[in-house]
């Protein structure tokens, strides 16, 4: 499914760095391109995209997966790094690195719970039994 919000300017990096490295970038045909993961307060973000490219050499359309890893501290030449994938299961394996200890979006990837949300929520947990053991014991 298409996302309703284009990152535009993520989009138009992509093209210049698929036109920098042997594909005709402005031809390009996207069917993703998405915030994956962030980190607060923005400045690191991590996109994922997919889009049929173009080859230079060959003239020949082919699907591929990608990550951009964008850091909007660092001066504008070394600011996005973009790498490629032939399959979608070595873009996978790498968004998740870039992905380490950033907010991740997605509805599939908020069913992950990891070590830090659960201690995150053990405070809570606690008391929630606490005041449940007191109202037991108030209502006697």
């Amino acid at each position: 499914m298409h996302s309703l919000i284009r990152n535009h300017n993520t989009e138009r990096e992509i093209r210049a760095w698929l036109d920098a490295n042997g594909y005709y970038g402005n031809s390009a045909r996207f069917t993703k391109v998405e915030l994956f993961a962030i980190e607060r307060p923005g400045w690191k973000q991590v996109f994922e995209f997919a889009a049929e490219v173009k080859e230079r050499e060959s003239d020949q359309w082919l699907n591929y997966w990608g990550a951009v890893y964008n850091d909007e501290r660092l001066p504008a030449e070394s600011r996005t790094h973009i790498e490629l994938f032939s399959e979608e299961s070595q873009r996978a394996k790498r968004l998740e690195d870039l992905a380490e200890g950033l907010l991740t979006i997605g509805a599939a990837r908020s069913q992950r719970m990891d070590a830090r949300v659960i201690l995150a929520l053990f405070p809570l947990l606690v008391l929630v039994i606490l005041v449940a053991a007191l109202i037991r014991w108030l209502l006697g």
